[in-house]
């Protein structure tokens, strides 16, 4: 579905169409986080808060990666992904790195750090859920 919404969609710009079908990207959002932290009661701005945001955005993008690895099967990587391989697995990799709580000197290429999730801080079924996408699946298929 995501291949035909590109390839039919009609775009602002020739560039930003251009880097559509160049890149095969996503768009990714959180709607409603405000009103799940809140039916939580976990106040926006607390660890507790951040963390669950952060353990959300590694389901999303670790499930973002899966589905682009899944659709390459089938149609190919996407066009300029040749030229951007090594740069996007150390991207993938780094993320993997956030959610596995990495020390500052695993990451690749980096100059400021992010802050690692912090599993207490999280519920437990969605650090399970978020370890179980970005792993093995993606990096067999890559």
């Amino acid at each position: 579905m995501l291949e035909i919404s590109v390839l039919m969609a009609q775009f602002s710009t020739n560039a930003i169409a251009r880097n559509s079908h160049d890149y095969r990207t996503l768009g990714l959002g959180f709607a409603n986080l405000g009103s799940l932290l809140m039916m939580m009661g976990v106040r926006y701005d607390s660890e507790r808060g951040r963390n669950i945001a952060g353990v959300l955005a590694a389901i999303l993008t670790g499930q973002a990666y899966l589905t682009s690895a899944i659709m390459a099967e089938s149609l190919g990587p996407f066009a300029r992904f040749e030229a951007n391989r090594e740069s996007m697995l150390r991207v993938m990799r780094n993320h993997h790195r956030v959610l596995c709580q990495a020390p500052e000197k695993e990451y690749e290429g980096l100059t400021v750090f992010p802050k690692g999730l912090d599993s207490a801080q999280c519920p437990r079924e969605l650090m399970e859920a978020a370890g179980a996408v970005p792993g093995g699946p993606i990096s067999e298929r890559i």
